[in-house]
């Protein structure tokens, strides 16, 4: 898949809703498995994954092919937040807004 990135990538900037289901068919269960090893929960498992392809679909421009896969992308990326939230609502942990899960 690695050297159909840049064309992916360019589809969803056009807008593509093919793109980015083949893209989910392909990469969300590497997404999902990632999760689910950082934060121990199935369905806050899930919601990375949902907030990850949205936040794809919504900003392709943020992936750049030229700095690595769209796998790297996708399961490196939730990292800087996304997993973080949700394992701190999973565990009760206070979250962004000071609640707890």
């Amino acid at each position: 898949m690695e050297g159909s990135d840049a064309l992916l990538a360019a589809r969803l900037a056009a807008g593509d809703d093919r793109a980015l289901a083949d893209v989910f068919d392909q990469l969300a269960p590497s997404v999902y498995g990632g999760a689910l090893r950082v934060l121990g929960n199935g369905s806050a498992a899930q919601d990375v994954v949902q907030d990850v392809f949205v936040e794809l679909w919504r900003h392709p421009d943020r992936y750049n092919p030229a700095a690595g896969s769209l796998r790297t992308y996708l399961v490196v990326r939730p990292g800087t937040g996304q997993w973080t939230c949700c394992a701190a609502s999973s565990a009760g942990w206070p979250g962004r807004n000071g609640t707890t899960g």
